[in-house]
């Protein structure tokens, strides 16, 4: 007999809480969002009014400045729910991209995942979806 969900006596342990580590894929690797090593990358990837749709559903932005951006990223990078990773090309290792862990009850075994933001040379690739599923996995 097949059985989904949790089994019984993963019911009444707490899930484990998500880590900062890398998670690669074959086509993107999924870091601990960082401003030093990821902003830089990604200023140039969403800046500008031309890009002021990729805020719509987001909580910030659209950003008009590099420091206001900047501080945005560092305070992303800063907190444990919502957990932030940048989305990097892994060839590259250039950041086109970020996603988050949030709303994480360990207690009842859940998570989502928001707060994505996906910049052009990320939008609609294979290494978009990849990125979601090494999220999901």
């Amino acid at each position: 007999m097949l059985t989904y969900g949790p089994r019984p006596e993963d019911r009444l342990t707490p899930g484990p809480r998500p880590e900062k580590i890398s998670i690669p894929g074959q086509r993107v690797i999924l870091e601990p969002l960082d401003r030093a090593k990821h902003s830089a990358a990604l200023w140039e990837a969403v800046r500008g009014p031309e890009h002021d749709d990729l805020w719509r559903f987001l909580f910030d932005g659209p950003f008009r400045d590099r420091a206001a951006f900047e501080a945005a990223v560092e305070q992303k990078a800063s907190t444990a729910d919502p957990l932030f990773f940048a989305i990097s090309e892994k060839a590259s290792r250039r950041a086109v991209g970020y996603a988050s862990y949030m709303r994480i009850e360990p207690a009842h075994r859940c998570i989502e995942v928001g707060g994505i933001l996906f910049a052009p040379p990320l939008q609609r690739t294979a290494g978009a979806t990849e990125a979601m599923f090494l999220m999901a996995r």
